[in-house]
């Protein structure tokens, strides 16, 4: 996990023996001290991880993950694509996802729109 978030020293770790393996499609957890929600997830046999900044919201709405009604966050993560005339450009890029990463893991049907946050905030070009 540290490799997968170098830059932050103060990590909080998930209690893992809480994790149900089963319904784990992605391992997903939440520091309330700081509105941040990390993502790991196995990615062409390789782990990768990011660090969102979230915001609850105040009425149910439906995930983007697992495509159920339920308790979302809004989650922000800023990738480091660049624009071809300015190097010092970045761009946030967000969704919508269970606050709750257990439940939405166990709705979980297709991957199709986690890999496509992934692939688009781990892009670097």
């Amino acid at each position: 996990m540290k490799k997968l978030f170098p830059k932050n020293k103060k990590l909080k770790y998930p209690n893992l023996s809480s994790v149900q393996l089963n319904f784990l499609t992605y391992l997903s957890w939440n520091d309330v001290g700081t509105n941040k929600k990390y993502i790991v997830y196995s990615r062409n046999g390789q782990m990768v991880g990011i660090e969102c900044k979230y915001f609850l919201l105040n009425k149910e709405s439906l995930c983007s993950f697992c495509h159920r009604h339920g308790q979302v966050a809004f989650i922000t993560t800023i990738t480091k694509a660049r624009k071809l005339n300015n190097p010092d450009y970045y761009k946030a890029i967000g969704n919508y996802v269970c606050f709750d990463s257990s439940t939405c893991n166990q709705h979980m049907t297709s991957v199709e729109v986690l890999e496509s946050f992934l692939e688009k905030s781990l892009k670097e070009s």
